[in-house]
């Protein structure tokens, strides 16, 4: 969230890398978060 506020008093370029980096680490959290749910379903499906 923090690149909100330097929009303004940087360049394009950097405010691209700025989108993609926070895109990119929600990205990866949803995976993340994802791969989580999908083993403890794995794990439920082992004990039964």
């Amino acid at each position: 969230m923090y690149c909100l506020s330097y929009v303004l008093s940087y360049d394009l370029l950097h405010n691209i890398y700025c989108q993609l980096e926070t895109l990119l680490y929600c990205l990866c959290l949803t995976l993340w978060l994802l791969l989580i749910q999908l083993g403890s379903v794995g794990m439920c499906w082992i004990n039964f």
